[in-house]
């Protein structure tokens, strides 16, 4: 039965009329409606008891054990400073003397933290025995290697703890499936070598964005962390309004799964079999942040059907290219194809390497789909040479 209708919509400042008329099935897909989540203490204190895959934390720790606590970088949103002062103070009940507690700032290939320390971090940042890593120039330990063949060099500082605890958060990720879990060791606290060979697994047809299973490079890290002492995790999920809404916590593999479930329930909207266009409305003032609901929208669409990315991009490229360059692409990666960006990813240049993935996913969705930007700043010219088509509009690019 085919669909005729007008439908408006409002993102943000951006306002969408759309017409579409003969389409066979319509469906409109937003973010689910979530009730008003506990207290982040409380949604601790209900995972920490209970925790997946074994005892809760209390009995896991005694009196003269070292614990070193894993925390992840100021590119994600990990309310850091109220989980490690939660969790220290739970260990100390339990035994673990002050001074024996251990954060550990485990940034992976991002070596920026300087951005909002105080909402984030506190004064976690200025602890007396914090360790910070980095992937050049740490100390490093062998840990033995991956079904996939990697080396697996870790920060020393894990040979001097009896237990590791990852703090984080789980979201999709483009490579990785989800973020979270043992990701706080691979790439958290690994080494060069170890990044290198696993971030080479992004160009994997199984590295999609929230794939878990058949995902080698989310396969490869939970196989890296499992060669370590990390024991016990506390990931954070928030929901569609940026709220925590649920604390997975417990053994590093079932707590990270049951966190990923709750994150794609909240996520989730079902369709009955591959559709042939999907619009994806945005209110982006960069171009780059409009990238990752298109990644999701990809997971919707069959091979060689549509994507309609509308993005105003009315500041362009990115925010704070020039300082967070270790974390934002540089736009003239977009101009690269899908097999230009593979050979740097194989040529292993770590200075590059995680900025080749990021776009390859992209690149690779453009080049199994017909990808059409509705952008204000970016014309046709720029969107070919992205590997796009252009269109003035949404309703423009449905009639052609």
């Amino acid at each position: 039965m085919s669909s005729s209708a007008s439908l408006a919509f409002r993102v943000g400042r951006a306002e969408y009329v759309i017409h579409v008329e003969g389409w066979v099935d319509l469906q409109v897909a937003h973010p689910a409606e979530t009730p008003t989540p506990p207290p982040l203490d409380v949604l601790y204190r209900q995972a920490v008891d209970s925790p997946a895959g074994g005892l809760p934390l209390c009995e896991r720790v005694r009196a003269g054990q070292r614990v070193a606590v894993l925390f992840d970088d100021a590119s994600r949103p990990t309310p850091t400073a109220t989980l490690f002062r939660l969790l220290a103070a739970d260990l100390c009940r339990a035994g673990v003397a002050e001074d024996d507690i251990i954060p550990v700032y485990a940034p992976g290939l991002h070596q920026i933290d300087d951005r909002q320390p105080d909402t984030k971090y506190g004064n976690l940042l200025e602890h007396p025995h914090l360790v910070r890593h980095n992937f050049r120039t740490s100390k490093l330990s062998y840990r033995g290697v991956t079904s996939r063949a990697v080396p697996v060099f870790v920060n020393s500082v894990l040979d001097e703890v009896d237990l590791a605890i990852g703090l984080g958060q789980i979201t999709p990720h483009m490579d990785a499936g989800f973020g979270g879990g043992g990701k706080i060791i691979l790439p958290g606290v690994s080494g060069k070598p170890t990044v290198e060979q696993n971030h080479a697994f992004m160009l994997a047809p199984g590295s999609r964005l929230a794939k878990i299973e058949g995902n080698p490079v989310r396969e490869d890290m939970d196989e890296a962390a499992a060669l370590t002492n990390l024991g016990f995790i506390v990931n954070t999920v928030t929901d569609n309004q940026g709220r925590i809404a649920h604390v997975a916590a417990g053994d590093p593999l079932p707590a990270h799964r049951a966190g990923a479930a709750a994150k794609m329930d909240l996520l989730r909207f079902s369709v009955s079999e591959p559709v042939d266009v999907a619009i994806v409305l945005t209110d982006a003032d960069y171009l780059l942040a409009a990238m990752g609901p298109m990644l999701y929208a990809d997971r919707a669409v069959r091979l060689g059907g549509e994507i309609v990315v509308a993005a105003p991009s009315r500041l362009g490229w990115a925010a704070r290219p020039d300082v967070d360059a270790e974390l934002v692409p540089d736009v003239s990666l977009m101009r690269k194809s899908a097999a230009e960006l593979a050979w740097i990813v194989a040529d292993r240049d770590v200075s590059a390497l995680r900025l080749a993935t990021t776009v390859f996913n992209y690149r690779r969705t453009a080049e199994e789909k017909r990808v059409t930007l509705v952008s204000e700043s970016y014309g046709p010219a720029d969107a070919s040479a992205f590997g796009f088509e252009h269109a003035v509009s949404v309703q423009v690019a449905l009639e052609r």
